[in-house]
C-alpha cells in the first residue's frame, strides 16, 4: 500500500536514546519527478539512484541483517516503470556501512 510520503517514517527499533521508534517501520522512499505518471515511455525512463544508509551495522532507519535491502531493490525494480525510473539503470551506493551492504 501507499502512505502520504509527506514526513518521514519512525525508526526500527534499535539502542538509541532519544529516538521515536516503531515495529512499523519498513518503509521505502522513492523521490522521483515522474510522480503519478505511468505513461513515461522508455526513452524518457531515468537511471536509478538506490541509497543505503550508513550506521556502523548497529543503529540507522531501517531493519539490519534481514535480506531488506535486496527485497527493497527488487520493489524497486518490480516498479521502476510505475515513477518513471529505468529498471536496466540502477546504482546501489551508500554511506558509511550502508556502502558494502
Amino acid at each position: 500500500y501507499v502512505i502520504n510520503g509527506t514526513t518521514r517514517g519512525k525508526a526500527c527499533i534499535q539502542v538509541v536514546e532519544k529516538l521515536v521508534i516503531s515495529e512499523d517501520c519498513l518503509v521505502l522512499n522513492i523521490w522521483t519527478p515522474n510522480a503519478g505518471n505511468n505513461n513515461t515511455n522508455k526513452s524518457q525512463l531515468k537511471p536509478i539512484m538506490f541509497w543505503i544508509h550508513g550506521g556502523a551495522l548497529v543503529f540507522g532507519s531501517i531493519n539490519m541483517y534481514n535480506g531488506s535491502f535486496l527485497a527493497a531493490h527488487d520493489v524497486v525494480k518490480e516498479n521502476a516503470h510505475k515513477f518513471g525510473g529505468d529498471m536496466d539503470q540502477i546504482t546501489i551506493f551508500g554511506e558509511s556501512a550502508g556502502s558494502w551492504s
